[in-house]
């Protein structure tokens, strides 16, 4: 690449500038529902669920799964690859074009009146130098939901590991993520999967206020006509709810807390204050 042409992919300008949303969180943990309450907002949109058969499901766009070996590339030690052709911020200007082109599909699709873009995809907490670099600029949303409902969950899915004890272990390792790369994040707001349940109006529109957006009685009567939409059950006939994960077995209940325990506790979860960390 010449010097003219890197220049030039580095100064072209965003059109997703300060207006990109990306909710986190581990699976299973709400994140299909809080990015659908979300969308009720006309300003934002996203890729939105698919229905199948009776039930609706997520559809993500997996984007940064898709460009993780060209991140991988960018910052490869041995200085082979597209790292010898030109340096990291140019590279990611580069992958930034690439996703603006996609979310500008997106928009075209689901919602071209409007101007931010949600991105939600849950193996994206595993991704968060990556977002980070890429979209500095953007704001980071993120769900936490009792690692034993999230477990339970989980496992009785049809893409969840077969014990409760990996379930758990993949919790844990995406508070732990969020622990090590939250200082990347210049716009992050934290929430509980538990609070949402319990006003999902208040919680979204104080997401969408935060974000700097009006929220009028048309965006709440939107937001009520979401509330009850219920995504991604796989076939669960149970309401939605907290609290779950007393139906697990005492053996599953002991593996859980053996592999999550620390984090249970830490969150107030174990005796019940559930207050959120610092």
């Amino acid at each position: 690449m010449s010097e003219g042409t890197a220049g030039a992919v580095a100064s072209k300008p965003s059109t997703f500038a300060d207006r990109v949303v990306f909710v986190l969180g581990t699976r299973r943990s709400g994140t299909t529902w809080l990015a659908e309450l979300l969308l009720s907002h006309p300003q934002l949109v996203g890729v939105d669920v698919i229905q199948v058969g009776a039930e609706l499901h997520p559809r993500e766009t997996v984007i940064f799964d898709a460009l993780e070996a060209v991140w991988n590339n960018v910052h490869n030690a041995d200085g082979e690859g597209i790292c010898s052709l030109f340096p990291p911020e140019e590279a990611m200007a580069a992958i930034r074009q690439f996703c603006e082109h996609m979310f500008a599909l997106g928009r075209e699709r689901y919602g071209p009146t409007a101007s931010w873009f949600v991105e939600k995809t849950p193996s994206h907490i595993f991704k968060l130098p990556f977002l980070a670099s890429t979209y500095p600029d953007a704001w980071y949303v993120h769900l936490i939901r009792d690692g034993r409902d999230a477990a339970r969950s989980l496992v009785r899915s049809p893409m969840g590991p077969d014990d409760v004890a990996g379930a758990a272990g993949e919790w844990v390792r995406g508070l732990e993520q969020i622990e090590r790369h939250r200082w990347r994040l210049q716009r992050f707001h934290q929430l509980r999967y538990e609070g949402l349940l319990a006003d999902p109006v208040g919680e979204t529109s104080a997401i969408m206020r935060w974000l700097g957006l009006d929220v009028d009685d048309e965006v709440r009567a939107r937001l009520e006509e979401r509330v009850g939409r219920e995504v991604a059950k796989y076939g669960s006939t149970a309401a939605a709810g907290a609290g779950k994960w007393r139906l697990l077995s005492p053996g599953d209940q002991a593996k859980v807390l053996d592999v999550a325990g620390d984090w249970l506790a830490e969150l107030g979860y174990l005796d019940g204050s559930a207050s959120l960390p610092s």
